[in-house]
């Protein structure tokens, strides 16, 4: 997991002391991360992230999982506990900036989406349209199914912000790009193997 974790990003050299690491606006993005945004309830500790499970009330869209297919009940189907459904650990937003697709599921394609859904969940788990937010022809024959009643049930809503503007929301994004370690991606590609167990051939992506 080592190989994995580049923790020398400019939001590390900026808390480490460095001043000038981070721009005037993604130290306001940080202030809101930490603050009025209330992000930092659950991606807190050094990844980001404080490795609960949680219902932000996201879509049900895609394969699904085990017998309940289409749909994904998440920590619930593992558990059987009621308040469990649905409910998915917390990602870490080490380098987000270049992982997406969002949530659990690939939901979102874009950053500001991902967090205007967790401002206002029940509104846009009604409105959700695959169309709006998905290219369709990355996700292939995944498709959106009808959320259930417990989804809406167990939606953590105290864990989640009231309202953020637009401009509060690029701010945002503009701190989480602050997270991404330079030269990711060539870095990331080091890791590979030249082989796996299986025999199967290796291939890279190129970005």
């Amino acid at each position: 997991a080592e190989a994995y974790t580049f923790l020398d990003s400019p939001w590390d050299r900026y808390v480490a002391g460095d001043n000038r690491a981070i721009s005037t606006r993604q130290k306001t993005g940080a202030l809101l991360f930490f603050g009025k945004a209330l992000c930092s309830k659950c991606h807190s500790g050094p990844l980001l992230t404080d490795q609960k499970f949680h219902n932000i009330g996201v879509a049900q869209f895609g394969p699904g999982k085990g017998e309940e297919a289409p749909r994904d009940h998440g920590r619930g189907r593992e558990t059987g506990i009621h308040e469990d459904y649905f409910r998915f650990r917390t990602p870490p937003l080490r380098n987000c900036e270049v992982t997406g697709p969002y949530m659990h599921n690939g939901a979102y394609m874009e950053l500001e989406d991902a967090i205007e859904h967790h401002v206002n969940p029940n509104y846009l788990l009604d409105r959700y349209e695959v169309d709006d937010y998905v290219d369709q022809e990355q996700v292939g024959s995944f498709y959106y199914v009808e959320s259930s009643p417990l989804l809406y049930e167990t939606i953590d809503l105290a864990q989640l912000p009231t309202k953020l503007s637009k401009k509060e929301t690029r701010h945002i994004v503009d701190f989480l790009e602050t997270l991404t370690a330079p030269k990711l991606l060539s870095r990331l590609e080091a890791t590979l193997p030249t082989s796996v167990p299986s025999g199967l051939e290796v291939e890279t992506v190129n970005y």
